[in-house]
């Protein structure tokens, strides 16, 4: 009390220049060193500390009223410093009656305090000092700590101490940065850091949190839940506060839900187990709410929004379809086909939906859901193809297995429609119509491989053909109808190509029947007493008469 009373006749008496001036030693340094004293005089009785915090916050609660009632402006700093302890010590109050490491906890919200009236007051050294007694009592409350077991979840010691250390340094990472930035002074360097050291805190919290008291089979759950609900948060500190330092809180939370995807994949069966189908929804939501949120404020250059964007998207078609993967084996227990055409349809759907909807984000961002993810997914599907094609027997128990009606079969065709609607949107053809030859080669590739495909299943699930190359290469089955298909293929091709008058094509077709009259030469013929044989020679024969009367060669386009 006399230390208190110093205080104010200090403020009182001061000279007239030095009108708000505040010692900041007297005020912050007096109630730190006589608390500490206190904590020794008031340690054998229970609830002592709790006691003394709380009677200490009152004294400097009704402090603050009465230097505000007095109505000079001089006590102005001094009063909002008597109520910034009157709440710190009120605050401290549960930590206390919880056994809190009080010390520590102390010292990190008086380096708050002091960190605000240093920057009212433009002490650069009591500034320095406020956050390097934030930085050791972080270290101190480690050592202290290290080891505690607690019995109440977010309701003990450990934690509403860790809460509190948090909360200063977000305190002070803020105040520093709306009086210091774009300022060439060491304290505007210090806001993100600050910011980062009370983030580290409440993340740390969280995460001692959710492994000391919940379950170890929902521990990943809470953790997708905690980065969600903290980031939805600070994303909306950053539009009440105008804090554009966290505009980069999508980013944070995109880094955090890939490195817990991969960990899902090692630690869980499968996303949405154990609540987790809600925790992923909380977290998709979140992340697309701080991306609108990006498109309202600003502050983030555009290619780099697409890539969050785009990498989004990729983060959740890739959980849905593993997950429906999963579902398809586990709960369904459904064998052949069914596992790869998942695969290949939860892209297809995705690439279709971001050509087709014009609503936000689709809308907005088409270079980033047509140019970005719509590349990435078409690469994706290409591959699909290939190893669908020439991986699997396209079994569709419990279902008969009926050329282009079963399930595969289908699939396929509707991830070509996918392809060839994104192919189609202006936005694709506009931004990479250098490439248009590359897609329409790659993609006719596709579909030959599927036509082959479906014909050689066909074969095996009719005729008993075994799927395995060097079966199919023996059998003059196979091989009998291979080239009479080519022919039809390359017939219908070529014919096309004649009424739109597209030569190129129309040479790429006569190639194939070129190619499949070698393998009637070279391989068809040497078992040419086989009855097989000697029909796909006849009928082969009979296509390429037809070729020259109802397609001939286009005529050059000419410049």
């Amino acid at each position: 009390l006399f230390y208190i009373a110093i205080t104010i006749l200090f403020a009182l008496r001061q000279p007239p220049q030095l009108r708000g001036y505040v010692d900041g030693t007297l005020t912050f340094g007096n109630p730190l060193f006589a608390f500490a004293i206190q904590a020794f005089l008031a340690r054998d009785f229970e609830y002592g500390m709790a006691w003394s915090s709380g009677a200490a916050g009152v004294l400097y609660l009704l402090l603050a009223w009465l230097l505000f009632m007095h109505g000079r402006q001089s006590l102005r700093l001094l009063a909002g410093a008597f109520l910034a302890l009157g709440v710190i010590f009120l605050s401290l109050t549960i930590p206390f009656a919880l056994d809190g490491e009080w010390i520590t906890t102390a010292w990190a919200l008086e380096g708050g305090a002091m960190l605000w009236i240093g920057v009212r007051q433009q002490r650069r050294r009591t500034i320095a000092f406020a956050l390097l007694l934030q930085l050791l009592a972080g270290a101190g409350y480690l050592l202290e700590a290290g080891g505690r077991g607690e019995s109440i979840a977010v309701l003990n010691a450990l934690c509403l101490s860790s809460v509190l250390v948090s909360a200063a340094g977000l305190f002070s990472g803020y105040y520093l940065y709306r009086h210091f930035q774009g300022a060439r002074r060491w304290e505007a360097a210090c806001a993100t850091p600050m910011l980062f050291w009370g983030l580290l805190w409440w993340f740390g919290n969280g995460w001692h949190e959710i492994d000391a008291y919940v379950p170890a089979r929902y521990n990943l759950t809470a953790v997708i839940l905690l980065a969600a609900l903290s980031c939805a948060v600070l994303g909306s500190l950053e539009r009440r506060l105008d804090w554009k330092t966290l505009r980069h809180t999508p980013t944070g939370l995109l880094a955090a839900l890939t490195l817990l995807t991969f960990t899902t994949l090692i630690a869980k069966p499968h996303f949405f187990a154990y609540y987790g189908y809600l925790a992923w929804s909380i977290a998709a939501a979140a992340y697309y709410r701080l991306l609108y949120q990006r498109d309202r404020l600003g502050g983030m250059a555009g290619q780099f929004l697409n890539l969050l964007h785009a990498l989004g998207l990729w983060l959740i078609v890739g959980i849905t379809t593993y997950e429906a993967h999963w579902s398809i084996e586990h709960w369904l227990q459904l064998a052949g086909a069914w596992h790869y055409i998942v695969i290949g349809l939860i892209p297809a759907l995705a690439l279709s939906l971001a050509v087709g909807l014009s609503c936000w984000p689709f809308k907005r961002h088409r270079e980033a859901y047509i140019g970005l993810a719509g590349y990435t997914l078409a690469a994706f599907l290409l591959l699909w193809t290939l190893s669908v094609n020439l991986g699997t027997d396209g079994n569709p128990w419990p279902l008969p297995y009926l050329p282009l009606l079963n399930a595969l079969d289908i699939a396929q065709l509707l991830v070509f429609g996918a392809l060839l609607q994104w192919w189609r949107h202006p936005h694709a053809r506009q931004s990479w119509r250098r490439h248009d030859p590359f897609f329409y080669s790659l993609t006719a590739a596709a579909a030959f491989l599927w036509a082959n495909a479906v014909l050689i299943r066909s074969l095996h699930y009719w005729f008993e053909l075994p799927l395995d190359a060097d079966a199919i290469f023996d059998s003059t089955l196979a091989q009998a109808c291979l080239s009479v298909f080519w022919t039809l293929i390359g017939l219908g091709v070529m014919l096309l190509a004649t009424r739109r008058g597209l030569r190129q094509v129309w040479i790429a077709a006569a190639a194939l029947l070129g190619m499949t009259v070698a393998k009637l030469f070279l391989l068809d013929l040497a078992d040419s007493e086989t009855l097989e044989s000697i029909i796909s020679f006849i009928v082969v024969g009979v296509l390429l008469l037809l070729v020259g009367y109802f397609s001939p060669l286009p005529p050059r386009i000419r410049s």
